[in-house]
């Protein structure tokens, strides 16, 4: 544990470990949206999916390393941006780039990182409490998570954490490339275009969810 702290002192290995624990989480939320979408089909499919994935034994062991990137991403994001507002001393008066590629709503993307991923965060706390934590082998999943959906409150709480989660991935994709060391003038542009397009994709697909359960309420 001390070798691994005197490592994360070093800033490029902490820029290093954000990049990369940032990639992960980004595959992780693919292939939650990917799976998920059994929701819109057979009830008894996706309860099947989640028996299956519940029933595996590296289901804990996926979710050690899940948690544990998720703690190391947040805790390394927030230093830097801690630590960047202090060397900058009052912070900027104006909101204004350095990089001339940046419009005003990247730019505010990007000052909006920690911000977004704290509501995230927070979403993803209700997210385990409702589906994991509370989970039961002999409970209709799909009746559980489609009745989520459906309510009120909650309803309205997965639409907004979806469309939060693509603004963030929108920056956090090109960043944590650009943190762990892949920056080209001639393939950067294409992994900006790429987060573009993965951040539209994973939160109009997760948001998509919220809107088609109040959509079919009554007709299942």
């Amino acid at each position: 544990m001390t070798g691994l702290l005197t490592l994360l002192d070093n800033p490029l290995v902490r820029k290093w470990v954000v990049g990369i624990t940032g990639l992960g989480l980004v595959l992780y939320t693919v292939l939650h949206l990917v799976g998920n979408l059994a929701i819109f089909g057979d009830p008894a499919t996706y309860n099947g999916y989640a028996a299956m994935l519940h029933g595996s034994p590296l289901l804990y062991v996926g979710e050690v390393f899940l948690y544990a990137a998720f703690a190391l991403h947040i805790l390394l994001a927030i230093a830097f941006t801690v630590n960047g507002r202090k060397a900058r001393g009052q912070g900027y008066k104006v909101m204004r780039s350095k990089r001339p590629d940046r419009g005003n709503f990247d730019l505010l993307s990007h000052r909006l990182m920690i911000v977004t991923g704290i509501l995230i965060l927070g979403f993803l706390m209700v997210h385990v409490w409702q589906l994991r934590l509370t989970h039961s082998d002999e409970i209709d999943l799909h009746a559980k998570v489609v009745g989520i959906l459906r309510h009120p409150a909650w309803g309205p709480l997965y639409f907004i954490g979806s469309i939060l989660t693509g603004w963030h991935i929108y920056r956090g994709f090109q960043s944590a490339f650009r943190s762990a060391g892949f920056h080209h003038a001639r393939y950067t542009p294409w992994i900006n275009r790429a987060g573009i397009l993965l951040a539209i994709v994973l939160g109009l697909g997760f948001a998509v969810m919220p809107i088609w359960a109040f959509a079919t309420k009554g007709g299942m």
